[in-house]
This record gives structure tokens, C-alpha cells and sequence, in this order.
């Protein structure tokens, strides 16, 4: 049991820290420029962004991208894990098409919640202070407004992280990747409790130390924070 939960969880772990970054990387900068263009055509075309990606299926959008990148342009492979020590060219290739569509969810939900969260801060005194003293507004929005806004998105970005190790059963499913997702649902069809239990104690145990790194980036991130 033990053997077959580490096997499985390599490609869970791979397959959630790229989504997680990919989502990471794009939403919160498109959450930053949609606040700071609040009631602009680039905020508005943020929030169909977001709209958009709350509300396309994952099946239909893995679908979709496999016939784009696999099947249409022939770039990138339909199904399948490479693990890293194969190389990371192969690793990557494998990766790329089940990250982009386990990641769009929660790239809106990144989104949505850095652009509220920047909204907040970007009417306090000491941000039109620093516009008024001349500094670049790139400058103010992230050394100043974003650092100010970033509690909640850690926040979400922490939860999101857990969510993606255990929820990804049809991402896994249409890309044929072997996760934690995929070997939860075949133990409750096969009712094999070892591997349920084996299963939520590793999940249960991630959910916990993601939640302990979070606590202690609040510290770095305001110092007002003591424990």
C-alpha cells in the first residue's frame, strides 16, 4: 500500500505545483492590472477571463486541448507520464496540457480574489500618498499595494494547492495520469479501505504542513502579525 500511494504521488505532486504556478504566475498579475483599471475595457475583459474559467467543464477543456495541441498541431503528447529523472524536456511535454487545464479554475479564482483584495488597498491614504510623490505606478502596485493585499491570496493560493493534490479525478482521467485522485476513486469502487485511509493521511497531512507555511508567510508578509 505503501509502494502504490508513493507511486502516485509523484505525478500528483508534479502535475499541482505546475498547475498551481502556472496559476500563480498569470492571475495575479491580470487581478493586479484589473484593479488598477477598475471600469476599463482590461478589467472587464479580466472578469470574462474569470467568468469564463468558473464556468467551462475540465473534461470539455482537456477535450479541447488535446485535439488543439495533439491531434490539430501534433506538438505535444495526448496521454501519459514521463517522470523527471526520463529528462525534463519529456517530463515538461507530459505535464504542460493537464497543468494548463487543472489550472484555469483556479487561475479565475486568483484572479478575482487579488483583483477585490488590491481594490481595498488602493484607496488607502498612504497609496495615493506614494502616486503623489512621483513613484512609478508598477512600483506602487506591487512593493506597496500588492504586499499589503496578499493575506488573502496566500490564503487561497494554500487551500488551492490541497484542493489540487485530491480533486484532480478528471483532469487525471482524460490525460490517463496515475494521481491520488484516480487511486482514491478506484479504492471506494474497490472498497479498499487501507488505501482510503493511506490516502486521506497523506492529503490530511499536506493539508496541515500548507497551512502551517501559510501561517508563517503572514509574519514575513505584515509584520503587525505576532503569534
Amino acid at each position: 500500500m505503501i509502494t502504490l500511494i508513493k507511486q502516485r504521488v509523484e505525478p500528483a505532486v508534479a502535475l499541482t505545483l505546475l498547475a498551481m504556478l502556472l496559476a500563480v504566475v498569470t492571475a495575479v498579475p491580470l487581478g493586479v492590472l484589473a484593479a488598477w483599471k477598475q471600469g476599463s475595457w482590461v478589467d472587464r475583459l479580466v472578469m470574462v477571463f474569470a467568468v469564463s474559467g468558473f464556468s467551462m467543464p475540465v473534461f470539455w477543456l482537456g477535450f479541447l486541448l488535446v485535439y488543439l495541441f495533439s491531434v490539430w498541431l501534433r506538438c505535444l503528447p495526448v496521454q501519459g507520464y514521463t517522470p523527471l529523472s526520463a529528462g525534463l524536456v519529456p517530463f515538461l511535454r507530459h505535464l504542460v496540457l493537464p497543468a494548463l487545464t487543472l489550472s484555469l479554475v483556479f487561475m479565475a479564482l486568483i484572479a478575482r480574489m487579488t483583483r477585490a483584495s488590491m481594490l481595498s488597498v488602493l484607496g488607502e491614504d498612504y497609496i495615493r500618498t506614494a502616486f503623489a510623490k512621483g513613484l512609478a505606478p508598477w512600483s506602487v502596485l506591487t512593493r506597496h499595494a500588492l504586499k499589503s493585499a496578499s493575506l488573502p491570496i496566500v490564503t487561497i493560493i494554500g487551500v488551492g494547492f490541497v484542493l489540487l493534490i485530491g480533486g484532480a479525478v478528471v483532469t487525471e482521467s482524460v490525460f490517463a495520469l496515475s494521481g491520488i485522485g484516480r487511486l482514491s476513486v478506484d479504492a471506494i469502487l474497490r472498497r479498499d479501505y487501507p488505501v482510503i485511509q493511506g490516502v486521506i493521511l497523506v492529503v490530511s497531512g499536506v493539508y496541515v504542513l500548507l497551512n502551517l507555511i501559510v501561517d508563517l508567510l503572514y509574519l514575513f508578509l505584515d509584520p503587525r502579525i505576532r503569534y
